[in-house]
């Protein structure tokens, strides 16, 4: 998960009956709480669960009262009123494959002041999770090696140099490809069946020799591949494509939270009473995703001519790239700015994995909520009266720590 406006990496948000966070309405104490995003829904986890007494679910007619963020229903969670002592609980978790390391500590302390007239309540929580690869898991390891199963990357997602015929190399309909090798020199170095073909196509195996991502003549998927498969990459059955699977994917996030939560109360008169809710939530994650790939504007332009060698198979597709000049004979009336053909410049273009390693962010987010009022009964039945403030806040923070473009 990438961090943006509705997307915070590390929280935990309440679905009632599937309809979506942003319709399950969560209170604290009666009161809305300072969502975690821009979709408006609560981080369950901003809660120390220390603090938490009782919690009320309502999931019938709630978007009457409260509107369509309750749609799904309420749930009001109510923290404890009048606690005196210390109270800790401290739990660890650990699979049974001996990873996912979850220690929890949480603490609450209060006591009574003024002739219990008052209480002051304090709840902190820390919760740490280490991080689980895909790779930790034999069923993914099965899917790796399973050709029926999509690997999920592809050019310019394989960590193999790969080719681009030049800045002018286009589709042109659906026949040719605008400065691209000829079907005969696409054969004479794959075989039948390849073309039209773009650069992205084609890339390049250890030995300098060419490959073909794509499916060949015969079902012939990849051809010209000499490199590793299972389980970093495999010829899908789907399309005969040459994909990569992603070792380095994780399947549980590491991720370090702490809270702080605060409740008081004073008994001013026995019909008024005086309260306040305050609440600190950081959470750290740590994501990571492939390289930046070095395409298209960000390929190296090499020069096609005797200073710039290439191995012999590369040379024949660029000498044999269809040319004209300035786009004549291509695109009537067109010009596309510079003479194109076998002697104009060619791009080389690079997964970054082995020059820049996986992009690495650590995601932080900060969330505070200040509740202050006053609140009494009513001469009338047993009617009561709440009038208060609240203020909140929540800050999210993306450090690219690895991979282009850190910060």
């Amino acid at each position: 998960m990438q961090p943006s406006a509705v997307s915070t990496p590390g929280t935990s948000a309440l679905n009632l009956r599937g309809l979506g966070p942003n319709r399950t309405l969560v209170l604290v104490d009666g009161m809305r709480f300072q969502p975690a995003n821009a979709l408006g829904f609560v981080d369950i986890n901003s809660i120390p669960s220390s603090m938490i007494d009782t919690v009320e679910v309502v999931t019938g007619g709630a978007s009457a009262v409260y509107g369509a963020d309750a749609v799904a229903g309420v749930v009001n969670f109510k923290l404890k009123q009048n606690f005196q002592g210390l109270e800790l609980d401290a739990q660890y978790g650990i699979t049974g494959h001996g990873d996912d390391r979850e220690p929890h500590v949480s603490v609450v302390f209060g006591s009574n002041f003024a002739d219990d007239k008052g209480n002051v309540s304090v709840g902190l929580d820390y919760f740490q999770r280490s991080i689980v690869l895909q790779r930790d898991r034999n069923f993914y390891v099965a899917g790796f090696n399973d050709p029926g199963t999509n690997a999920g990357g592809s050019y310019p997602f394989l960590p193999y140099a790969g080719y681009d015929w030049g800045s002018n190399a286009s589709f042109v309909g659906d026949d040719f490809v605008l400065n691209a090798p000829s079907p005969a020199a696409l054969t004479a170095v794959f075989g039948p069946g390849v073309f039209p073909a773009s650069g992205t196509n084609v890339n390049v195996n250890p030995d300098q020799s060419l490959f073909y991502t794509g499916l060949g003549a015969n079902g012939v998927g990849a051809p010209g591949y000499t490199g590793p498969l299972q389980p970093a990459y495999k010829i899908q059955t789907s399309n005969g494509n040459l994909g990569a699977n992603n070792l380095s994917a994780p399947l549980s996030l590491p991720l370090t939270r702490w809270s702080v939560f605060e409740s008081a109360h004073y008994q001013i008169t026995d019909g008024i009473q005086a309260y306040s809710e305050g609440s600190f939530t950081q959470t750290r994650v740590t994501t990571s995703v492939l390289a930046s790939p070095a395409v298209q504007f960000w390929g190296a332009s090499i020069p096609h001519d005797a200073a710039h060698p290439v191995p012999a198979e590369l040379e024949t597709l660029l000498d044999s790239r269809n040319g004209g000049v300035n786009g004549v004979g291509f695109i009537p009336g067109v010009d596309l700015g510079e003479p194109i053909g076998p002697n104009s410049p060619w791009a080389l273009q690079l997964q970054m994995d082995n020059v820049l390693g996986p992009r690495t962010t650590v995601d932080t987010s900060y969330t505070y909520n200040i509740v202050a009022g006053l609140k009494g009964s009513l001469p009338v039945d047993d009617w009561t009266w709440n009038v208060f403030g609240t203020h909140g806040q929540t800050s999210a923070f993306s450090n690219l720590v690895s991979g282009f473009g850190s910060t």
